[in-house]
């Protein structure tokens, strides 16, 4: 089947020089995945916020969270190690997380 003209812009091909596309932060996350999470330690949830469609868990001191909700959430944060948009608003030790966001961090 042929994919629509709009697609091109996400093909390997035009995403794999650009370090702001989807396949650049896949690979990102993989890395750090693997340096951060190798023989870690507990791994814990975070529902806390679940009600305003944020999911959380913890994991040998490293933070994860995604706001699947439809508005922005502030949470407590700790040094920032990865983020699913490119510029995350932090601000007195918060961090604006953006409806369909993600975000890794030490707390």
């Amino acid at each position: 089947m042929p994919l629509p003209a709009t697609w091109k812009d996400l093909t390997v091909e035009s995403q794999i020089n650009d370090k702001e596309s989807s396949l650049s932060l896949y690979k990102s996350t993989l890395s750090e995945r693997a340096k951060l999470f190798s023989g870690a330690g507990d791994f814990t949830w975070d529902t806390s916020r679940i009600e305003q469609g944020v999911l959380g868990f913890t994991r040998g001191g490293i933070q994860v969270y995604l706001n699947a909700g439809d508005k922005p959430v502030r949470l407590n944060s700790g040094e920032l190690i990865l983020a699913s948009n490119a510029a995350p608003t932090c601000e007195n030790g918060e961090l604006e997380l953006k409806s369909g966001n993600t975000a890794w961090f030490r707390g």
